[in-house]
C-alpha cells in the first residue's frame, strides 16, 4: 500500500509540475482553491462524506480551511432551487455557523504550510 500511495503523490507532484505550462510566470501554481464539502461545513460529529478533503490526506499535501467572507444571515434569504438547497438552508442558523469555514479549503504543496498561509492571508 505504501509504494502505490507512493506512486500517486509522484504522479500527481508531476501533473502539478506541469501547471507552468499554463501559467503567466512559467512557474507551476502555488496552491488550489477547492471546496471542502458540497455544502456547508457542518457542526462537529455530523459529517457524513469526507471525500473532498480525504485525498489531500492521502497525499500528505497541506490544506487550510479559512472563517466565512460572506454574510450567513444574507446567503439564508436566498430561494432554494431544489430539496439539497432546502436542506442546507435550514442547517443555515447563523449562529452556529459564526466563524465557522465556508467549505473552501487552500491546498499547497508539501513543507509548504507557512507559504500556504500567506496565501491565504493574501486571498
Amino acid at each position: 500500500l505504501n509504494v502505490e500511495r507512493e506512486r500517486l503523490r509522484s504522479k500527481v507532484l508531476a501533473h502539478w509540475n506541469e501547471t507552468h505550462k499554463y501559467t503567466a510566470s512559467e512557474r507551476p501554481i502555488d496552491a488550489i482553491l477547492c471546496p471542502v464539502s458540497a455544502t456547508l461545513a457542518p457542526p462537529h460529529d455530523t459529517m457524513r462524506w469526507w471525500g473532498y478533503t480525504s485525498h489531500w490526506n492521502l497525499l500528505d499535501l497541506p490544506a487550510v480551511v479559512s472563517p466565512p467572507l460572506v454574510s450567513l444571515t444574507a446567503a439564508r434569504t436566498l430561494d432554494a432551487r431544489n430539496d439539497v438547497e432546502k436542506l442546507v438552508m435550514y442547517q443555515c442558523n447563523p449562529p452556529t455557523y459564526h466563524s465557522a469555514p465556508i467549505c473552501l479549503q487552500l491546498v499547497g504543496r508539501r513543507h509548504n504550510e507557512e507559504k500556504l498561509l500567506a496565501i491565504l492571508k493574501r486571498i
